[in-house]
């Protein structure tokens, strides 16, 4: 049994950050406090579904802007990605969806869907290869803000 197990299972909610139920970015922020003891941004109440591209510009937009004043993220190089990573992804032809990469010599993820909950992938399969777009590390927060 590798961690990731005991995350399957977990039902989506959106908006969840409980092992009561998680949306992708749920996922992210217990993977990353309970399994390699780092603490990101939880975005509550910012992350959801966006139903028009007006809905998506401004959520990136808020992310984008949180990001640049109080967290670094890293953009990772595929190939080198490391459990712990996020994968960014492709949903109806828009980044709507991460994962969290679980091992990366088998091109292992865990993720949650609002049909399946969550669920085990391997992101190099049919499924989801052609819909990564990237990968980033959350490397910590900003001391010496601009």
């Amino acid at each position: 049994m590798n961690w990731a197990d005991k995350y399957v299972g977990i039902p989506y909610q959106e908006g969840g950050r409980t092992v009561m139920g998680v949306d992708c970015w749920g996922l992210y922020y217990l993977v990353l406090k309970h399994e390699f003891g780092i603490i990101v941004p939880t975005y509550e109440g910012h992350i959801y579904h966006p139903k028009s591209k007006e809905e998506q510009e401004k959520l990136i937009a808020y992310i984008q802007g949180e990001t640049k004043k109080t967290h670094v993220w890293q953009e990772i190089k595929p190939g080198d990605e490391i459990a712990g990573d996020a994968i960014r992804l492709k949903v109806i032809g828009r980044i709507l969806h991460i994962g969290v990469v679980v091992d990366p010599k088998t091109k292992i993820m865990i993720q949650t869907l609002e049909h399946n909950g969550t669920i085990i992938s391997k992101y190099n399969s049919v499924s989801w290869k052609n819909r990564v777009v990237g990968f980033n590390r959350y490397v910590g927060s900003r001391t010496n803000q601009a």
